[in-house]
């Protein structure tokens, strides 16, 4: 994303409300940006909004100066397994040690504000090692967020469709704008092929693309009309469900429907 594009939207994210949390990820690795990345979180610290990152921790050592110094509020790993062999499986082309190596030496590092957070995805591929990578990860002081595996607007087989739940409106239409990093703002974070465009910050607002096709669409939701493009056969409304273990509180499981 082109740097003006991203100060406009921190620009006004902050004018709306300074408590927007900014997540500069969407269907890609960050931390390959590098130096530049990290400009683009200086900028969004510097009008005081929070920023999570979202990374598969591949380049934390080549970027730990820049985590620690940022001012980052969070950053989550995703990992998905408890051993190498699951992890090969899972994540094809990643290397399972060095990404555990990279995350305790940032747990050794981060400053007190940092949350770190490693995330597994349960599948049928790795539900057997979900206990173990719990307790391991508790164990280094990391937070340990469990989720199911989202249809990415129902584009890939998800576990979600397993629940067998009551269908309720989706916390990425409900909580979210997507911003590509053309400027295009798309329906949500399943919408990555741009087919439900609701406009782009470069000739709008987020204020008026939120209260525009996107309230409209939201307003379907609140009536449980779900029965339109990308929504109709999509699984991910369920997405907000998750559960949390803290290293503080490991005994203590925190249950979660919204969007994280």
């Amino acid at each position: 994303m082109a740097e003006e594009v991203f100060r406009k939207i921190m620009d006004e994210a902050f004018e709306i409300d300074k408590n927007t949390r900014i997540w500069p990820a969407q269907l890609g690795e960050p931390l390959l940006l590098g130096d530049y990345f990290f400009r683009l979180v200086k900028y969004a610290k510097s009008k005081e909004l929070p920023v999570t990152l979202n990374t598969n921790g591949t380049l934390i050592d080549k970027n730990l100066r820049n985590i620690i110094s940022s001012m980052l509020d969070e950053v989550i790993i995703g990992i998905d397994a408890a051993t190498r062999t699951s992890y090969e499986k899972i994540r094809v082309g990643g290397n399972f040690d060095r990404v555990v190596e990279n995350i305790n030496l940032l747990l050794r590092n981060k400053p007190e504000s940092l949350k770190v957070t490693v995330q597994f995805v349960e599948t049928e591929e790795n539900e057997h090692e979900k206990s173990t990578f719990t307790d391991y990860w508790l164990a280094q002081g990391a937070h340990v967020k469990v989720r199911n595996k989202l249809g990415w607007g129902a584009t890939v087989p998800s576990s979600l469709q397993r629940l067998n739940l009551e269908r309720v409106p989706c916390p990425w239409l409900m909580r979210t704008v997507v911003v590509h990093w053309n400027g295009n703002v798309v329906q949500c974070g399943g919408d990555h092929e741009e087919q439900y465009l609701a406009g782009n910050v470069s000739n709008s607002t987020l204020y008026d693309l939120w209260n525009g096709p996107l309230k409209e669409r939201r307003q379907r939701h609140l009536n449980n009309d779900f029965d339109f493009e990308p929504c109709r056969d999509c699984p991910d409304w369920a997405c907000g469900i998750s559960q949390w273990h803290h290293p503080d509180h490991p005994q203590r499981l925190q249950s979660s429907r919204g969007i994280a």
